[in-house]
C-alpha cells in the first residue's frame, strides 16, 4: 500500500482534528482510489495511531464504529508527538491540496522561477545519476561546470540544485533560477560522483535562533511565540551543514538583502 496515502490521512488528523467528507473527496482525487479503498485506508490509520498512543482517539458510537463513518478526533485526545507515518505532508503542502479557497501560498513570487528546460534535464540526471555540463551566473559572472547533481532542496524562498562540481572537486550549491544552459554529458566522461563523500549534506550542526537585546516587551512575546523560544530567548536547531548559512541568512534580521521592495503609489 501506497504509505504517502497513510501520511495524507494522518496530516488532516493532525491539522484538522477530522478525516471527513472534504478530506475523504481531497483523497479520493489525489491518490485515485475508491470509496471502499477509503475506508479501509482510514480503518488502518487509526488502528495504528490508537497503537501509537496507546490510547482511544476517536469518536464511536455504541457498537465501536467511527461515528458518521468518518474519523474525528475526541475533545480530550493526545496525539503521538512523533508521527506515524514516514511521509505526513507538512502544514503548507496539506493545505495547499485541501482548502485551495482559502489558503493561498505565495500570490506572486518575487524570485524567478527555473525555466522548466532546466528543471526536465536535471530531473532526469537526479533519477538517471549522470552528470550534466551547465551554464551558470554565480555573483563573479556567467561559469561553466560539469557538476553530479544529487538533490534538489527548497531554501531561503528558492529551489537549490546540490551538486558535485567535478572543476571545483567538491560539492556546491547552485540556484536552479540561475542556470542559463544545461546539457546531459553523452561521452561518460567524467563518471557520475554521488552524495556518499558529501560531508557537508550528511553532517549537521547546530544553529542558535536568539532575540534580539532592543526589543520591546511585547515584540519580544511575539517573536518567542513565533520562533519557539525559550524563557532565556534561545533555541537550538540542528540543521545540514551545507543548509547551515542559509538558516542564518533568514533568523539574522540584519541580514542585508540584494534587492529592495518598494510599494509603488496606488
Amino acid at each position: 500500500m501506497n504509505t504517502a496515502s497513510y501520511g495524507w490521512i494522518e496530516a488532516a488528523l493532525r491539522y484538522t482534528g477530522r478525516f471527513g467528507a472534504r478530506e475523504k473527496m481531497t483523497y479520493q482525487e489525489i491518490f485515485q482510489i475508491s470509496a471502499p479503498s477509503v475506508s479501509r485506508h482510514q480503518q488502518f490509520v487509526a488502528n495504528a495511531m490508537e497503537e501509537a498512543s496507546d490510547t482511544p482517539l476517536f469518536l464511536k458510537n455504541n457498537r465501536g464504529h467511527f461515528r458518521g463513518g468518518k474519523l474525528a478526533l475526541l475533545d480530550d485526545a493526545v496525539l503521538p508527538s512523533a508521527t506515524v507515518f514516514a511521509r505526513v505532508p507538512n502544514l503548507e503542502h496539506w493545505l495547499h491540496d485541501t482548502f485551495s479557497g482559502v489558503y493561498f501560498h505565495k500570490e506572486q513570487a518575487i524570485r524567478n522561477q527555473p525555466a522548466a528546460e532546466i528543471v526536465r534535464p536535471v530531473i532526469t540526471a537526479l533519477v538517471d545519476n549522470t552528470p550534466l555540463r551547465i551554464q551558470y551566473h554565480s555573483r563573479n559572472g556567467l561559469i561553466r561546470r560539469t557538476i553530479s547533481p544529487h538533490v534538489i532542496v527548497e531554501v531561503a524562498g528558492r529551489l537549490h540544485l546540490r551538486a558535485f562540481d567535478h572543476e571545483k572537486n567538491g560539492h556546491r550549491d547552485y540556484v536552479l533560477s540561475r542556470i542559463d544552459s544545461v546539457r546531459k554529458v553523452e561521452d561518460g566522461n567524467p563518471q557520475f560522483i554521488g552524495n556518499g563523500h558529501d560531508k557537508d549534506w550528511q553532517n549537521y550542526v547546530t544553529v542558535e535562533i536568539k532575540e534580539k537585546t532592543n526589543c520591546s516587551d511585547n515584540e519580544t512575546q511575539a517573536i518567542r511565540k513565533e520562533y519557539s523560544l525559550k524563557e532565556d530567548g534561545a533555541r537550538a536547531i540542528k540543521v545540514r551543514e551545507a543548509l547551515a548559512h542559509y538558516v542564518i541568512d533568514i533568523e539574522d534580521r540584519n541580514f542585508e538583502s540584494p534587492v529592495q521592495v518598494i510599494l509603488q503609489s496606488r
